[in-house]
């Protein structure tokens, strides 16, 4: 797994010159798309949204913005996926990866498997549920594979296209047992290197498959982030809400370990950049296994005393020169 991923290294980023699109969209209209000439595009006109847990803690917000892209895309089919409707089409579909999908910890990584699972099988558009769309996604369908770039690098896996069958998601998903670790206990790291945005930028960083048509959607030389969906953003394509809802406790302490040029300001004052941080880890890692040896050698020291204490019923004073005492 990479350890760091620079801001400037996306290797196969859309641009004017080498694909002939305007990634500003001031060249695409804002008007919805209904009956404009499909015929050259190869992503589906499906847009795919999941929700993993109870369907009565949907945000009112979240049904606002699906109902700005259904306006925008008047020709489109909508796919809601819920729980039930997931476990369905995994257990079906996907039944090698059913028993470690059904034993995620964290529902996240349900829903971040998922939507690989779902791109790779019908094609199509994923889109987080707190994006609003401001015009037609249409122009980028012409294009095998799409995501977002990340800030402060790599990949977002937050708003992904994709035609059906493209070997590169294939590969995503059949990766994804050999990242199905637990970090430490650590939720906002589990998630992120077993399903979530450095998962898949690693999977990007490092396929054996040409990236040819791997493309990534960032902003021109002059303005890199356009597209990134950090926060309460707005880009040329969405308005972002920045809602962050699996989120847990560690997000903050991970914002510590953004890459240098990242941290200067303090944690507070970047805090909404945590949805797709990639992370210097050398530091964390260890940090975190100091941590744990630390309290490995506690745990051990305690259990000890305990042991002598049971067997001999010694005293503190005696602890020392009993220590051979103990198998």
């Amino acid at each position: 797994m990479p350890l760091l991923f620079k801001l400037g290294n996306v290797s196969n980023p859309l641009t004017l010159a080498a694909d002939n699109f305007d990634v500003t969209f001031q060249s695409y209209s804002t008007t919805p798309d209904a009956g404009l000439d499909d015929s050259h595009n190869v992503v589906p006109p499906i847009i795919h949204n999941i929700f993993i847990g109870n369907n009565a803690t949907l945000r009112p917000s979240w049904e606002v913005a699906r109902a700005s892209c259904r306006k925008q895309h008047p020709g489109y089919t909508f796919e809601f996926w819920d729980e039930d409707r997931a476990q369905d089409f995994v257990q079906r579909q996907f039944p090698a990866v059913w028993p470690m999908w059904r034993d995620y910890e964290f529902s996240i990584q349900k829903a971040d498997s998922l939507r690989y699972m779902i791109l790779y099988y019908y094609g199509g558009i994923f889109m987080d549920m707190d994006l609003n769309c401001e015009r037609p996604l249409t122009p980028l369908r012409q294009f095998d594979f799409i995501a977002a770039a990340a800030h402060p690098a790599g990949v977002s896996n937050g708003f992904i296209m994709a035609k059906p069958r493209l070997p590169f998601l294939g590969q995503v998903i059949q990766r994804l047992e050999a990242f199905d670790l637990s970090w430490f206990g650590l939720p906002y790291a589990t998630v992120s290197f077993s399903t979530g945005c450095h998962f898949l930028s690693t999977m990007y960083a490092t396929t054996t498959l040409p990236r040819t048509n791997l493309r990534v959607l960032q902003g021109p030389p002059s303005q890199p982030r356009m597209h990134q969906l950090n926060g309460n953003a707005s880009t040329p394509i969405f308005r972002h809400l920045g809602s962050s809802s699996w989120h847990s406790w560690d997000a903050a302490f991970f914002k510590l370990f953004r890459h240098p040029s990242q941290a200067a300001g303090g944690l507070l004052a970047n805090a909404r950049d945590a949805k797709c941080a990639t992370l210097g880890l050398v530091p964390l890692l260890g940090i975190v296994g100091a941590m744990v040896l630390v309290l490995k050698v506690v745990y051990k020291a305690v259990r000890r005393r305990r042991l002598l204490v049971g067997k001999h019923g010694l005293s503190g004073g005696d602890l020392r020169r009993s220590k051979e005492d103990v198998v």
